[in-house]
């Protein structure tokens, strides 16, 4: 109750916040997943639902919440129902002309969440996951041909370690209502990442992804939006180390998607 609680204050801060600041914009997107896939880790392989809501003003500034709800007990029977994720994040889209450039910090914070050690003489210990924080910086060009993309995060609380992805992508409005799109992104993280999450003391390339997305208008303000991602771990000591690790629900690879609901306001 605790963490639903925290949701619905930072929802009403952030919804309270277009009267605030000037000409700002409120998107809240409500999406149904296949999966919890993130930078090639399963972290869950059943439905959750994830809802978000970006407020950005006209001067560049946006906020952000998110969050991560389970609807299985494939976590555990302890997380059915409950959240188990919320992260709370703030950009800044400079404005420069040449590129897209974009900087932020972004709050990772795991409600219900606990993590398990060993100690040396067979016992364990439970304590409540760490929350962990990054700092993120993306280079872009939307207006060039498949609108590449680069962005290079780095934890600086728990992980302290840098994970970047690259990608490409290309749109097409099929309708004056149906727009579908295409992305290919790759990601890779350094030694510290890769030792803090798979347990393979290397820099690698992590995961490869294929997007395919299509939104559909019905009013301005309103959307149905859906997508369909292929995820694959690119290198094989990776794959293996996802594979072991009991926090991961990875095979190698993963087929997920999404239906969500949008509004702006």
């Amino acid at each position: 109750m605790r963490a639903v609680r925290m949701i619905a204050l930072v929802l009403c801060a952030a919804a309270l916040l277009p009267a605030t600041l000037q000409a700002a914009e409120a998107t809240l997107d409500v999406p149904l997943n296949s999966a919890y896939v993130w930078r090639g880790q399963v972290l869950n392989n059943e439905a959750v639902v994830q809802p978000s809501l970006d407020v950005a003003a006209e001067n560049g500034l946006t906020f952000n919440t998110w969050a991560s709800f389970n609807l299985t007990d494939s976590l555990g029977e302890d997380l059915k129902n409950e959240w188990s994720e919320v992260d709370l994040l703030v950009k800044y889209d400079l404005p420069i002309e040449v590129v897209d450039l974009t900087v932020g910090v972004a709050e990772y914070l795991f409600p219900n969440q606990t993590s398990v050690t060993e100690n040396e003489d067979g016992t364990t210990d439970s304590s409540a996951l760490p929350s962990t924080r990054e700092a993120f910086v993306t280079v872009g060009k939307e207006d060039l041909l498949l609108s590449p993309s680069a962005t290079l995060n780095y934890d600086f609380k728990e992980v302290n370690a840098f994970y970047g992805l690259v990608s490409i992508s290309q749109g097409y409005d099929a309708t004056d209502k149906l727009s579908l799109d295409a992305t290919l992104s790759v990601g890779a993280g350094d030694t510290e990442y890769n030792k803090y999450y798979f347990g393979v003391d290397e820099a690698k390339l992590n995961d490869g992804n294929i997007k395919l997305g299509a939104s559909y208008a019905f009013t301005e303000a309103l959307s149905l939006n859906a997508y369909a991602m292929y995820t694959y771990l690119l290198d094989s000591e990776i794959r293996d180390a996802a594979k072991e690790n009991d926090a991961y629900f990875n095979k190698g690879d993963i087929l997920s998607g999404s239906v969500s609901l949008g509004y702006t306001f």
